[in-house]
């Protein structure tokens, strides 16, 4: 009886949108997949509704064929992760929290963390970045089942970030429109930008050379604060 109160509450829960806003510093997901899906059935419980915005969906995950049961989400590039938040049906307060560190992300607040591990890995390259203690690089987010129980459901997952933006060295120069701004002008925002570096970030066009640091105004983007 419960089990078919439970089945008719979420059937009724399709029948309207319920949209959540991203929170600072998402990240927006390129695709997402997993183990299995309940029933076969992905057009109602596939790995794609745990990424869709949307609190009245969701991706319903059981094992696969090697008797493991995950979920995991590909992000479009290499990103510094910082939370990992996870969302129940029509639930607007996370669920799990998982915080990273640049080691991983074993800290996990709620009810059922130990049922769940979480890990971030890449499939590209992560040379060559700033060092980090707050987030961990990776293009891949991944969340296994390890205790007994044999499927699990997300409604939503919000993967959020450190926003690309690394201090410029103060001495060097700024370059927008063949004017200089001093680096170590007050006024000036910070930028995705690395010294020593030809294309700095993929979506930030940026030359750093002979000590001045060139980019297209219609490519740079205030972002938070971050220490030199």
């Amino acid at each position: 009886m419960i089990f078919l109160a439970i089945v008719l509450l979420n059937l009724t829960s399709r029948s309207f949108a319920a949209i959540r806003e991203r929170v600072t510093d998402e990240i927006t997901p390129a695709s997402a997949e997993h183990s299995a899906t309940d029933s076969n059935d992905d057009a109602s419980y596939g790995a794609g509704l745990a990424i869709d915005l949307d609190l009245a969906t969701f991706s319903y995950t059981v094992p696969g064929s090697d008797g493991t049961i995950w979920l995991k989400v590909t992000l479009d590039r290499v990103r510094c992760v910082r939370q990992v938040l996870w969302h129940n049906a029509g639930a607007v307060t996370p669920a799990l929290t998982w915080t990273c560190s640049e080691t991983g992300c074993s800290n996990c607040v709620g009810s059922i963390c130990s049922n769940f591990k979480l890990s971030v890995s890449s499939e590209g390259a992560v040379s060559d970045l700033p060092p980090v203690s707050d987030c961990i690089y990776g293009d891949t987010v991944n969340i296994q089942r390890v205790d007994d129980y044999y499927r699990f459901g997300v409604a939503e997952l919000a993967i959020v970030g450190n926003p690309d933006c690394y201090t410029v060295d103060p001495g060097l120069n700024i370059v927008i429109n063949d004017s200089q701004l001093p680096a170590e002008d007050e006024t000036e925002v910070k930028y995705s930008c690395r010294q020593n570096s030809d294309i700095l970030d993929a979506n930030v066009k940026a030359v750093c050379a002979d000590g001045k640091i060139s980019l297209s105004p219609e490519n740079i983007s205030p972002c938070r604060e971050t220490s030199t």
